[in-house]
């Protein structure tokens, strides 16, 4: 049983903390910047993406951008789309609610993300082409097939867009660049934790 002068004790603090709360104030207003044409955002998406790390390949099209992917992979490679547009190019196409570990030795993972941000190349990937949410992050390589409609300028739009009432999923993640640490005398490393590198394959004009 509770001792009743600490009881008490409780009461009081709870009390004295709702007395001198401060008054409530609005939130601020939402910051949106004029949106910047297609090619800063490629240009600025392309430069943030290169500085921490990744490969940017670019194309005009879905068609070529799917070229310069398969002619980077190796013989022997085990490759995982989990896009249809490449399940018959001999790669894995995962199956939902398989278990992660038979994943263990895969070398590339192929996605293709919902949202890319050209101030940080986050990219927004949920569930639903995640497929299984292990494979980013166990996967030796990470490519991904990037839309340049896709891009936005900065955090405030992507969360907005991810946002909104009809995206409906049960999770996400932004993915930046290949893993990596500065911990150990402040020294970059990649690949340190995770995947070894990331390829991006950007195509389309955004027009």
């Amino acid at each position: 049983m509770q001792d009743p002068l600490s009881q008490q004790s409780r009461a009081n603090i709870l009390a004295a903390l709702r007395h001198n709360q401060p008054e409530s104030s609005a939130l601020p207003s939402l910051l949106y910047f004029p949106p910047a044409s297609a090619d800063d955002l490629k240009e600025q998406f392309i430069r943030i993406a290169t500085g921490i790390g990744s490969v940017v390949h670019t194309a005009d099209t879905f068609e070529g951008a799917i070229e310069l992917l398969k002619n980077t992979v190796k013989p022997g490679q085990k490759v995982l789309s989990t896009i249809p547009e490449l399940s018959s190019d001999g790669f894995i196409y995962p199956g939902k609610d398989q278990d992660p570990h038979i994943y263990a030795d895969l070398d590339i993972a192929v996605f293709k993300p919902l949202v890319a941000v050209a101030e940080n190349s986050a990219l927004w990937i949920t569930e639903e082409q995640l497929i299984v949410r292990a494979l980013p992050f166990i996967t030796q390589h990470i490519y991904m097939l990037v839309d340049i409609s896709v891009l936005v300028g900065d955090m405030h739009e992507a969360s907005r867009i991810t946002g909104l009432s009809s995206q409906k999923y049960g999770f996400g993640t932004y993915i930046a660049g290949p893993s990596k640490t500065a911990d150990i005398e402040q020294s970059l490393v990649l690949g340190a934790h995770g995947p070894r590198s990331m390829t991006i394959f950007l195509y389309g004009s955004g027009t």
